[in-house]
C-alpha cells in the first residue's frame, strides 16, 4: 500500500511521485500503455492494462515515483486514469494536486481526497480558482503561484482556506488579507498598505476578526521604493517592546508556507512591537522592516 500520490497536471503530463520503491516492479510492466477503450482489466495488479482509445500513455519511473505523460487530457480518459491508479497503489492519505491555470474549467477534471494543491501558469481568473476551490473544499494548503485577476466577494473560498500561499499576491494579497478566515497566509511580490495592516491588526486585538489568525508573512515588490512604516501599522495602538519573560524571541514559520522548513526568526528590536488581544490576553508581535512585513501569534 502506498501512502499518498504527487499528481501534476500540466497540458500533456500527469506526474505521481513519492511512491515507495516497491512499485518498481509495477512500472516495469507498464511502460506503455496504447489501448483501444477506456477500461481497467479484472487480472492481478501487476497484469493490469489501462485502455483509452487510440491515446498513449507513457509511464516511466522518477525520483522514486513515476511521470505519465498523455497525448491529451480528455475527461473521461483522465478520470479512468486516475482511478487506475488510486485502485492500483491503494492510496491510504490524501494527494497532492499540481494544475496549470489553463487546466482549469467547468470541465475541469475532479481528483478526489486532495488536500494540498499548488496552481501554476500567468494568469488566474477569480471565477476559475472559486470553482477550483468549489470543487476541492478540504484544501488545507493552497499555493498559487499565478496572479490572480478579478474581485474578491465575501464569500470566496480563498478566505477561508487554512494555510495560503500567493507567490504574485500584488494588490489582490491585501484584499485577501484584510478577509482572511484561515490560520497562516504568506505573500510574496504584494502591495501593502499600512493603514490596512493597523485594521488587521486592531480587529484582531478587539476581537472582532482574524481569531484563527496564527501567522503572515508578507514581502513587498521590490519595485517599491520605500520600505514598510512599522509606527504607521501601528498607529493609535498600545504596544510593548519585546520581554524574554513574555515570550520567546524566535518564531518557527510553519513549513506548509514554504515548502521547507525555514530557519526561525527573531521578533525583537527597533522593528517590532507585541500587542495583547483584549478577550484573553493573548500576545502577537508585529515586525515591519524594508520590504517585509511579519505578524505572529504566540501560543
Amino acid at each position: 500500500m502506498f501512502p499518498f500520490v504527487f499528481i501534476k497536471f500540466t497540458f500533456f503530463v500527469l506526474s505521481l511521485i513519492e511512491w515507495q520503491h516497491q512499485s518498481k516492479r509495477k512500472m516495469k510492466k507498464l511502460q506503455r500503455i496504447e489501448p483501444e477503450s477506456l477500461q481497467l482489466s479484472t487480472k492481478t495488479e501487476e497484469e493490469r492494462l489501462l485502455r483509452a482509445g487510440r491515446v498513449c500513455a507513457a509511464i516511466k519511473p522518477y525520483k522514486g515515483g513515476c511521470v505519465i505523460k498523455v497525448k491529451q487530457t480528455e475527461e473521461t480518459f483522465m478520470s479512468g486514469l486516475c482511478h487506475y491508479f488510486k485502485a492500483l497503489f491503494r492510496l491510504t492519505e490524501p494527494s497532492y494536486l499540481i494544475m496549470n491555470v489553463n487546466r482549469l474549467s467547468e470541465r475541469m477534471l475532479f481528483v478526489e481526497d486532495v488536500n494540498k494543491a499548488y496552481i501554476t501558469g500567468q494568469t488566474l481568473e477569480v471565477k476559475d480558482l472559486d470553482l477550483f476551490l468549489t470543487k476541492h473544499p478540504n484544501l488545507e494548503v493552497l499555493k498559487i503561484e499565478s496572479s490572480i485577476n478579478g474581485e474578491l466577494e465575501e464569500i470566496s473560498r480563498i478566505l477561508s482556506v487554512e494555510n495560503l500561499r500567493l507567490s504574485n499576491a500584488g494588490h489582490f494579497g491585501m484584499r485577501v488579507l484584510s478577509n482572511f478566515t484561515g490560520r497562516n497566509i504568506c505573500l510574496f511580490e504584494s502591495v501593502l498598505v499600512e493603514t490596512e495592516l493597523n485594521e488587521v491588526i486592531r480587529k484582531w486585538i478587539n476581537g472582532e476578526a482574524f481569531q484563527n489568525l496564527e501567522a503572515v508573512y508578507a514581502r513587498n515588490k521590490i519595485s517599491f521604493v520605500r520600505g514598510m512604516e512599522l509606527d504607521q501599522i501601528c498607529d493609535g495602538i498600545a504596544v510593548e517592546r519585546f520581554n524574554s519573560a513574555n515570550r520567546p524571541q524566535y518564531f518557527q514559520f510553519d513549513k506548509k508556507l514554504f515548502g521547507h522548513r525555514c530557519k526561525p526568526y527573531s521578533f525583537s528590536g527597533s522593528f517590532c512591537y507585541d500587542v495583547i488581544r483584549k478577550s484573553d490576553g493573548k500576545r502577537a508581535s508585529v515586525l515591519a522592516i524594508h520590504m517585509l512585513f511579519k505578524f505572529v501569534v504566540w501560543n
